[in-house]
């Protein structure tokens, strides 16, 4: 596989609109998120059922980004809100009320540390693109399981180490920056308390939990934007910070409009003996 291929394919002519429906949904999510997070962040509780049904929600904002990315016409119905909202259920209840209360009791052991990281990295290398995925069958008009699976199995067959490739590349990226800015992607968001700074851990769980409630590529903007605001720091320095935070903003949405962009691309074309191929139209 050539050095390329690892990256999504960018269509430069065809950013602005997607660019600016992505920053205009992401500002929506920001700001009742950042409200959520500065009123009610000491009451735990009421903030996690919070921050939970604001995730859950958010998703439908995914599938309109995606529909319209895709050049699809809006049209929504009751079994694709079933569908979307249930998908986001069932990630958010599954991390939350099942590997975080497993991942307190068993990660002081290492071995029961590791075996968690294990299973968190295979969840985060694979929730996004089976999302992406089943809003693909969505718009393309599949509506049960049965034809979900038959329309969704035949492309990742013929395409996985693609799919996989290239978001495994994108969250690379994110983490590497996240390393350069120390930290503040992966420190900010509701499992903030759960990164084991004292022993250095890289945890998988905490990047899982942030995928689904602070990664978007206008997340660091907001809360500079919220710092700029509500605290006394220097103009000069804070518009500086802004600068780059924008620029890191410009720069994930650009690779991830790409990656929804190929994913609306894969087809499933016929072979000549009537047998069906996954292809992408690139």
């Amino acid at each position: 596989m050539r050095i390329k291929e690892l990256f999504p394919k960018i269509e430069w002519k065809q950013m602005k609109q997607p660019m600016i429906r992505m920053f205009l949904l992401c500002a929506i999510y920001n700001f009742f998120y950042v409200l959520i997070q500065v009123y009610l962040y000491s009451r735990h509780g009421l903030f996690q059922s919070c921050a939970n049904a604001l995730s859950i929600l958010s998703s439908l904002g995914l599938y309109y980004f995606c529909v319209k990315t895709w050049n699809k016409k809006w049209e929504i119905d009751t079994t694709q809100i079933v569908y979307v909202l249930g998908l986001q259920i069932l990630y958010v209840g599954l991390l939350d009320f099942v590997l975080y209360p497993i991942y307190t009791l068993i990660s002081k052991v290492y071995i029961g540390y590791l075996c968690m990281q294990v299973v968190c990295a295979f969840l985060l290398f694979m929730m996004i693109p089976l999302q992406l995925m089943m809003y693909k069958a969505l718009s393309e008009g599949k509506r049960t399981i049965k034809e979900l699976k038959e329309y969704i199995i035949p492309i990742v067959k013929e395409n996985y180490k693609e799919i996989l490739n290239q978001y495994l590349v994108i969250l690379l990226i994110v983490l590497l920056i996240d390393v350069l800015l120390g930290g503040q992607i992966s420190a900010s968001g509701v499992s903030a308390s759960m990164i084991d700074t004292e022993q250095g851990r890289i945890n998988a769980l905490s990047v899982c939990m942030n995928t689904l409630y602070v990664a978007n590529p206008w997340m660091m903007f907001a809360i500079g934007i919220l710092a700029l605001c509500f605290y006394s720091v220097q103009l000069v320095q804070a518009s500086v910070v802004l600068v780059i935070y924008a620029l890191i903003g410009i720069g994930l949405s650009i690779l991830e409009i790409s990656y929804i962009r190929y994913i609306g691309e894969l087809r499933i074309k016929k072979k000549k003996n009537g047998t069906k191929k996954a292809k992408t139209n690139r």
